[in-house]
Parts: C-alpha cells; sequence; structure tokens
C-alpha cells in the first residue's frame, strides 16, 4: 500500500470516528433539566418556560407543582414543606418564607452571579431591592419581577369643587382624616358627599390596626411572649379610631356587595359614582377605574393618586410596598448557572417589555414600562422606602389557639371603646390583662401537646 493511499485511510478513520472533528455526526449538546416551584405546569410554560425555552435550547423543565400539594388536604404550611422535600433548583416564595430560609441558608445569595454578569439592577425598582435586602438580612436572595401597594386615590372633582387642596405624599392618617372632615357633611341619601371610604366590613378592630401598622406597632410581642396594648402610642391611636367613627369624622363605610354585574358593583361604588373624595384602595383599582368608563359607560369622576398615610416620623417609608412572588435559587441547587439563567431572563428587561403590554394588577419591578399607569405617575411607589418590618408575620409565631379569642377580646374592648361604654384606657388595659391571661394559657396548651407527642 503506497504511503499516500495509507495516510487517507488515517484521516477518513479520523474523520468518521473522532467527535467534533468534521464527520457527519455531530457532537450532542447535553440538556440540562432544572426542578421549578410554581403553581402548575401550564401556568408556568405560559408565563415563563415557553419563551424562555425558544432562547436555551439546552435547558428543559420539570415543573414542581404547588397546586397539587394544596389540592391533598394539606394545610399550607405542610403543602409547601412538600413541596420543598422535592429539592427545586428554583423556589417561589412570598416575603416570610423568603426570610425564613434565607436566615435558614436555604437559598443562594446572588450578588455574586449578579457582578459576575453585569446584571443591569439598575434598572430595578429601589423599593422593591430594598426590601429584598432588608428581609434576606443585608443580602440578596431573590428577585420579584412584579410588586404592588395601595395608593391614596382622591376625587379632584371634589376637591375643586370645595376648593380644598389636594392630599399630597407623606401624609399621616390624622392628615387623612382631617382632610375628609373639610368636606361638607350636609345633604341626604345618594346627595350626601364623604370625605374618606373605608374597606366594607372595615370594623374598628380592623382600622386600629392597621393604623398601628402604619406606625411599625402590634398590639403583641410574640418573642418576648407579651401583650402590648396598654401603651401611650396604642392610646393616641385608638383616640383615632374614635374620632373617626364620629359623625363629623364624614367616613363612608362601603357597604357589601349583594351580587350582581359588573357594572352594578361599579355604579354602586361610592367613590367611582363620585360621592366620596378620598378611598385607599391597590394599585389594580386605575384598571376598574378604566374599565368602568371604556367598558361600562360609567361617568367616573376625575381622579389622581398620592402615597397612602405614613408614620409622621418616618414619612419616607410605606409599608404598604409588597411582593407576592420572589423567586430563588436552592442554596443546594447542583444548577445553580441553569437557574441563574432562568432568574435572569424572569427579571431582564426584555420579559418586562413583553409583560408590560398585559400585566394592569402589579406593578413591573424592571423600571420603564409601568412607573406610569394611566398618566398617572408612580415614582412615589417606586422609589419608596420599604418598612423593616414588612416581612415579618406574627401569626407565624403565635399559639394556634390564642388568635382567634385574641382578636375576638380586642375587637370587643375597641368597639366599647368606640360607642363609649368604656374609655380608650379601660379598653387596651383589658386587652393587655385578659390577652395575656389567653396568651399564657396558650403557651401552657402548647407545651403540654408537644410533651404528649414526644412521650412513648
Amino acid at each position: 500500500m503506497s504511503k499516500l493511499l495509507y495516510g487517507f485511510l488515517i484521516f477518513w478513520f479520523i474523520m468518521i470516528f473522532l467527535p467534533g472533528c468534521g464527520g457527519t455526526e455531530q457532537q450532542e449538546e447535553t440538556t440540562v433539566k432544572i426542578k421549578v416551584m410554581y403553581d402548575n405546569e401550564g401556568a408556568f410554560l405560559s408565563d415563563y418556560g415557553e419563551l424562555f425555552l425558544s432562547k436555551h435550547p439546552g435547558i428543559d423543565f420539570e415543573v414542581v407543582s404547588l397546586s397539587e400539594q394544596f389540592a391533598s388536604g394539606k394545610n399550607p404550611r405542610q403543602a409547601f414543606e412538600a413541596v420543598l422535600q422535592q429539592a427545586p433548583d428554583i423556589m417561589m416564595l412570598g416575603i416570610d418564607q423568603y426570610t425564613k430560609y434565607a436566615a435558614e441558608g436555604y437559598l443562594y445569595e446572588l450578588s455574586p452571579l449578579i457582578h459576575r454578569d453585569g446584571f443591569d439592577m439598575d434598572g430595578m425598582a429601589p423599593a422593591v431591592i430594598r426590601l429584598l435586602n432588608l428581609s434576606g438580612g443585608g443580602k440578596l436572595f431573590g428577585l420579584s419581577p412584579t410588586f404592588t401597594s395601595s395608593v391614596l386615590y382622591y376625587n379632584t372633582d371634589l376637591f375643586d369643587k370645595h376648593g380644598i387642596p389636594y392630599p399630597t405624599n407623606r401624609m399621616s392618617w390624622n392628615d387623612v382624616l382631617q382632610l375628609a372632615q373639610r368636606f361638607p357633611d350636609n345633604g341626604e341619601g345618594e346627595r350626601r358627599i364623604y370625605g374618606l371610604q373605608l374597606p366594607a366590613g372595615s370594623s374598628s378592630y380592623y382600622f386600629a390596626m392597621g393604623i398601628g401598622r402604619t406606625r411599625g406597632l402590634d398590639l403583641i410581642d410574640p418573642v418576648n411572649g407579651k401583650i402590648t396594648a396598654a401603651t401611650s402610642a396604642w392610646k393616641d391611636i385608638l383616640h383615632t379610631v374614635i374620632a373617626a367613627n364620629s359623625p363629623k369624622a364624614n367616613i363612608y363605610r362601603q357597604k357589601q356587595p349583594q351580587g350582581g354585574n359588573v357594572s352594578n358593583l361599579y355604579r354602586n361604588d361610592a367613590f367611582f359614582n363620585g360621592r366620596v373624595a378620598m378611598v385607599i384602595r391597590g394599585i389594580d383599582m386605575m384598571n376598574e377605574l378604566k374599565k368602568a368608563k371604556d367598558v361600562h359607560n360609567i361617568e367616573t369622576p376625575n381622579w389622581d393618586i398620592a402615597m397612602p398615610p405614613v408614620d409622621p416620623r418616618d414619612p419616607d417609608v410605606n409599608v404598604d410596598i409588597s411582593v407576592q412572588r420572589i423567586f430563588a435559587i436552592n442554596s443546594k441547587s447542583p444548577n445553580v448557572n441553569e437557574a441563574w439563567k432562568l432568574l435572569k431572563y424572569i427579571h431582564s428587561d426584555e420579559y418586562a417589555k413583553v409583560k408590560s403590554r398585559s400585566e394592569r394588577f402589579f406593578l413591573l419591578t424592571r423600571t420603564g414600562y409601568s412607573s406610569t399607569m394611566y398618566g398617572r405617575s408612580l415614582d412615589m411607589l417606586y422609589n419608596a422606602t420599604p418598612s423593616s418590618d414588612a416581612s415579618r408575620n406574627i401569626t407565624d409565631q403565635l399559639p394556634a389557639s390564642f388568635i382567634q379569642p385574641f382578636i375576638q377580646l380586642a375587637g370587643r374592648e375597641i368597639e366599647a371603646a368606640v360607642n363609649g361604654s368604656k374609655t380608650a384606657e379601660a379598653a387596651l388595659q383589658t386587652i393587655q390583662d385578659q390577652g395575656q391571661v389567653l396568651w399564657d394559657n396558650a403557651k401552657l396548651e402548647e407545651k403540654h401537646q408537644k410533651t404528649a407527642v414526644q412521650q412513648p
């Protein structure tokens, strides 16, 4: 055999049998499958997966369904734990879960990945990043593509008609209530104008708790096992609630809807039909106001928005800033880089642009796409300072047998103060004393139950 023919055969052998050397067979790409915690597979593919897969063919998904576990009859905590046991690479969390699992080391810190890839964080809402950092103990363990807040809506027509200055940002609850009192309280039935509308079914207890939340207060200190009602701060709040229930307060309590079609619900809403000057609701009401006018031909008033009430001692803090879905990477995931690619896509400018065409019930964390809505600036929400207590969910720290009896006790005593059968001081002292008994008994019962379980 000639040397030329021998050399050709050797070359032909190499070209066919060695991968990547130009033969007719190409090297197979490896597909990495990552587990994603989400509502269900269809929802995930519709929301994110299909678009992502078209750009990343080397990554596939297995969706760990939350819906299946929640439908299994387990309580919410057990259902969530069952999902975690399947070791998802990407976890979808609420703010309280995010705080808990970040503190316990279950989540992968994102900052090194962000710096490595030069991921654009400047184009994300400062309020959301601040909240996630606060809740992560000063570190960033997750991202959220959307957020929300309540706002103070006001009827500019009524303010103009009565020569009253518009609400402004950084108003306290007392400021809002005083502004409501400036509207005339004359008129009967459908002709009566009110300064402020409170939600349907809003009891004096929940109104007081809402004001307390604005000031970073609660009636219970679960860490030290103490009821904290008999304080000057709660006395001030209760006096505010009492004043808000007087006829001079000019407050309208929305009636519970009695069914009917959407059009009638809009027409019966006191703000929508122009009888109320101010109301505090979520940003989704902007969409409802537009729908009422454009779809149901309801002549809604001209309106604008301001920040919800704040603590006058810390007027830049908006306690209503919240995130519903935080995406985080499991710290034990073997597929961190692939999981990070999905997180980057979900929170990218590219995806926000797509989502902005339909999203109207939440605000997009990516700035530039919903920093205004229906011509109203939302900068006050995007740049707000979240509360340091935003991720604190004390309900998880309370004995189960304590919660309902305590709410009934506090509600009864606050109502007694409002109707004048007790002073504010006496009502708060009763909440303090009887509430402490409820707490101590519930903790004792909890202790006995644990002991009984541990015994063979």
